[in-house]
């Protein structure tokens, strides 16, 4: 199934977590707006690898819980497995750099010029606004709405192509593994 061969009931309920993505964004601070949204991707990518890797929920949990703990493992983790393009994994790493923005930094607000260098990159949203200007803060929004569409599309689709577990060898294929073994030498 493509990126665009999403099930009916699949946008529908993409379209209703958009609009609630987009209401909940209204009511909150910049602050608020950026810290969740950032978790918003964290958890979807979390999900999207769950679905991807190997059915094995012990190891797949050791390794999200260890290794691959942060946005930035996730993002890097998706787009070498090929579950991301180049240009979601650039606008990722901008929407990381905000929300670290936001928790390091006191009174800080979307046209700050740390914040506002960060959103000026975000270039998925561009072609889609026509040539209109918008807050950074709704450049910044649309493109988190836009980007968690995106993944919990692609979720569905590596649920269907999930990686597995590489079956064991037989002990015929085992002893041919090592030439250098000669029944002789065993002691």
């Amino acid at each position: 199934m493509s990126d665009s061969g999403m099930s009916l009931a699949m946008r529908e309920q993409a379209r209703e977590d958009w609009l609630r993505l987009i209401s909940e964004f209204r009511g909150e601070s910049d602050r608020a707006a950026a810290l969740v949204g950032a978790a918003l991707l964290d958890d979807n990518l979390e999900r999207l690898l769950k679905l991807y890797l190997v059915d094995d929920d012990f190891q797949v949990e050791r390794m999200l819980g260890s290794g691959l703990r942060t946005l930035g493992a996730r993002i890097r983790a998706c787009y070498c497995l090929g579950l991301i393009s180049r240009d979601e994994r650039a606008d990722m790493a901008c929407i990381q750099a905000i929300r670290n923005y936001f928790a390091h930094n006191l009174h800080v607000s979307f046209e700050d010029e740390g914040v506002n260098d960060s959103c000026r990159r975000l270039k998925m949203i561009t072609p889609l606004l026509h040539g209109r200007e918008v807050s950074k803060r709704v450049r910044f929004e649309r493109t988190v709405c836009m980007l968690s569409m995106l993944i919990v599309q692609r979720q569905e689709i590596a649920a269907q192509s999930r990686l597995q577990v590489r079956p064991n060898l037989a002990p015929e294929l085992l002893s041919m593994q090592c030439p250098l073994w000669d029944d002789n030498d065993i002691v």
